[in-house]
């Protein structure tokens, strides 16, 4: 994630699609979002220096926004809107503007959020690393907001907890991405290394649970609270979870990047799923562990980027082909991992053609009531870069009646009308009630300082079956 200097006015810009019926405007703008058509604008009261880090909705129509400050700060600033609407939460904040900044518990400063996520009583968990080191350690974190965007007093120190590996020397560990169970324990994974060291430590992914209140949960890792994974081959040095996810019974699915030899360019997923107590699970895959290679010729640096567990428990991922020349890689699989979903485009791996000669880079998938899923992807090289959102159907397909044969391409000169207004980074994407897909992306200028951030969504009126959440 990078930093800028800059006073940063904040956009929210939604983008809509119409209802199944209309195919034809499926892809397209929904100009009554936001305070003028199609983004609400805003600024953090006098702040030179941010940068839009994460964001996650909650089911009360909330969409809570994390921005980072001056990357030694002690301060995070939060925004929220309005789901559905896009405008600015007006009972939300000291001066009910939407807007409020939070001073982290000492000794926590420089936070670097990766990622954040909604529970279900509508307080929010934020997490990542420090950049100011606690004892030599530059730590991991993760803190819980109450709804009123304060930190939670009850939840860890001070609503906020520390996370390491407590391996031998110093150390630098990442919280990369949580999952809430249906007992309101947070399970965290990230990587981790020791500091020098000679010959020098590779990167360790782990798996840590924490109670409801935010103490280490000792029934997890056999009373360790805490679970080292071992190193994916005897040279592997880059180790990187992607995402965690928890199934119907609650059993912990991984989803992560790994290296097969020692500073390599060969770069394989491993799928593995974990039981209550974090053990491999033996009836998942190969004891506990599914390999995905996409191998696309002559480039083998495949990534994981995103996980769906879908209803009925099989498993749909998302992932980049290639590194020098990345491409879409999607792929679904049954519910234990042992083999590719037959029904899924004719039981082989989805790797998508470029929409245009520049790469994409995936970045968040999510999946509707009917089955489909929702790609949303960067494209281009800075400072020339848009985003594409992609619909394949339940099958595997591109979906044709989603924008041109299933994809529709977002520029930020279609959004505001400014043509230097043209890189994103995207952030977050989710699926809200059964209106719109919504999605939060930082948009850069041709001066990068000008960096704002937006919310679009992507309409859904009459795509989703009754009952959907």
């Amino acid at each position: 994630m990078s930093l800028h200097r800059t006073l940063v006015p904040v956009l929210l810009a939604v983008l809509a699609l119409a209802s199944e019926a209309a195919s034809a405007d499926d892809g397209g703008i929904r100009l009554g979002f936001g305070e003028v058509p199609g983004y609400t604008a805003y600024n953090i009261a006098g702040q030179s220096y941010i940068d839009v880090a994460a964001a996650a909705s909650s089911r009360f129509d909330r969409t809570w926004v994390f921005i980072e400050g001056h990357p030694m700060s002690q301060q995070l600033h939060v925004a929220r809107i309005f789901s559905a609407s896009g405008l600015l939460d007006t009972g939300f904040g000291p001066g009910m503007d939407g807007r409020r900044s939070v001073t982290l518990p000492a000794p926590l400063a420089g936070p670097a959020v990766n990622g954040a996520i909604a529970q279900d009583d509508g307080m929010v968990l934020a997490y990542g690393r420090l950049r100011e080191a606690i004892d030599g350690d530059y730590a991991g974190f993760i803190c819980r907001f109450t709804a009123s965007g304060a930190l939670h007093a009850a939840y860890g120190s001070s609503g906020c907890v520390v996370i390491r590996s407590m391996i031998a020397g110093n150390e630098s560990l990442e919280v990369t991405d949580v999952a809430i169970d249906g007992f309101g324990r947070a399970v965290l994974t990230g990587f981790y290394q020791a500091l020098g060291q000679e010959p020098p430590v590779v990167e360790r992914r782990f798996l840590t649970r924490l109670t409801e209140n935010g103490t280490p949960d000792l029934e997890f890792a056999g009373g360790a609270a805490f679970l080292t994974l071992p190193q994916w081959t005897d040279h592997s040095d880059y180790h990187r979870p992607a995402a965690v996810r928890i199934d119907a019974q609650g059993r912990i699915v991984l989803l992560s990047t790994v290296s097969l030899h020692w500073q390599s360019s060969d770069y394989d997923l491993l799928l593995q799923r974990f039981d209550d107590g974090g053990s491999p699970d033996p009836g998942f895959a190969s004891n506990g562990t599914r390999v995905i290679s996409f191998d696309v010729p002559g480039d083998l640096a495949d990534s994981g980027r995103d996980l769906e567990l879908l209803a009925d428990g099989r498993l749909l991922v998302l992932g980049r082909a290639g590194g020098n020349a990345p491409k879409i890689a999607l792929v679904r699989f049954d519910a234990d991992a042992t083999q590719i979903d037959p029904g899924f485009n004719g039981g082989a791996v989805r790797i998508e053609e470029q929409p245009s000669p520049l790469p994409l880079d995936p970045a968040e998938l999510v999946v509707d009531d009917l089955g489909r899923s929702y790609i949303v992807a960067e494209g281009g090289t800075f400072p020339l870069r848009q985003q594409w959102v992609l619909r394949h159907r339940d099958d595997g397909l591109p979906d044709p009646d989603f924008g041109d044969q299933g994809r529709t391409e977002i520029t930020g000169q279609a959004l505001t009308g400014d043509a230097t207004l043209n890189a994103f980074r995207i952030v977050h994407a989710t699926l809200v009630g059964r209106t719109q897909l919504l999605v939060t992306c930082t948009l850069n200028a041709d001066d990068i300082l000008a960096k704002r951030a937006f919310h679009y969504a992507l309409g859904a009126e009459g795509l989703f079956r009754d009952g959907f959440d």
